[in-house]
């Protein structure tokens, strides 16, 4: 894939933008709501900071991760970097319109499980996940679901909990399901004839037209608990090392938070699992997705992903060149293990 320069992250400073409403969150890391000056909405938050959990490169796994995204063509949410005064975080654009809502997947799955909120963080299954795409008549956005999986084992992303995933309803549409679905028999039948009268949908169709209409799989969102976001300079400058234990450790520990077996697994265990119980997502994960990598790019991305930071100020959160090299070795090797999956 050719890369463009307007895929890189970009700098704002949103100091003077309308401020809305902080969100609620644990710690000191902000989080609130901006409107720009051309009134679009915006997501800002900085790096989580509290107690003995001081991330400052936090904000930056959300804007190497989304750059991976787009650079690999997967329905990864855009983060820029943002300034607010002596802040520095990740800037996201509201993920919905006006006319449509984010359902998250706590409120998918506990429209069928209602215990799932007081134990999701035990029970957050892929069997779930599964269920609850279903229920609203979107099987399909499985392989999605996978996708979304195998790309937090690429950035070893720990935090895909069932706030951080889910679909964007239509209102619009949404509605005339709704009035659809308490109509009389009659007027369903003539609700059905017109659809096959002008879009040529057939009877039995649908609920395929409703579930496809209603909803779309929301952007992957909210990936910053992923790429050594913890590890401090002394710890990544031994990881790059070749043939380094201290990487080799970090490699094989970690796990995402959906559960795909008995019980939670690392990340290579999971890719190992995803390649024998979905083969053709994975698949079509590496036809569509993982055939677009080439290390050589990747590293020139990583090393040109801070080109638009700000030139002083900052330092604490500044990229260095190991840290970098880091995001190049993990990524670079996580993908070699999903490839070896296909051959092995």
């Amino acid at each position: 894939m050719s890369i463009t320069q307007e895929m890189f992250p970009l700098c704002y400073n949103i100091e003077d933008w309308t401020h809305l409403h902080m969100l609620n969150t644990t710690g000191t890391r902000d989080k609130f709501v901006v409107v720009s000056p051309y009134r679009t909405s915006y997501y800002f938050k900085t790096s989580l900071k509290k107690e003995r959990k001081d991330y400052p490169f936090e904000f930056w796994s959300e804007v190497i991760a989304s750059m991976l995204g787009r650079y690999l063509e997967l329905p990864v949410l855009r983060y820029d970097y943002a300034i607010d005064l002596d802040k520095i975080g990740c800037l996201s654009p509201n993920m919905v319109d006006q006319e449509e809502i984010l359902v998250e997947g706590v409120r998918l799955i506990t429209e069928f499980d209602p215990t799932f909120r007081e134990n999701c963080k035990n029970s957050h299954h892929i069997a779930k996940i599964k269920k609850a795409l279903a229920r609203v008549g979107l099987v399909e956005f499985k392989r999605i679901a996978v996708e979304m999986i195998l790309f937090d084992c690429i950035i070893g992303n720990t935090d895909r909990h069932s706030e951080n995933w889910g679909l964007i309803r239509s209102k619009t549409t949404d509605n005339v399901y709704r009035h659809y679905k308490e109509a009389s028999l009659w007027e369903k039948i003539k609700f059905r004839f017109l659809l096959k009268q002008e879009f040529s949908i057939p009877f039995f169709k649908i609920h395929d037209f409703f579930a496809v209409n209603r909803h779309k799989f929301a952007p992957f969102y909210d990936n910053g608990s992923s790429l050594g976001r913890e590890l401090s300079e002394e710890r990544i400058t031994t990881m790059i090392i070749e043939d380094s234990p201290q990487f080799d450790k970090y490699f094989n520990n970690g796990r995402p938070d959906i559960i795909l077996g008995g019980a939670k697994t690392t990340f290579n265990e999971s890719i190992i699992i995803l390649a024998r119980e979905y083969p053709k997502e994975y698949m079509h994960f590496f036809n569509r997705h993982l055939r677009l990598y080439n290390r050589n790019d990747w590293h020139d991305i990583v090393n040109d992903i801070d080109k638009n930071f700000p030139s002083s100020g900052y330092e604490h959160a500044r990229l260095s060149q190991q840290r970098k090299d880091f995001y190049v070795k993990l990524i670079d090797s996580r993908i070699n293990l999903i490839k070896q999956q296909l051959n092995g």
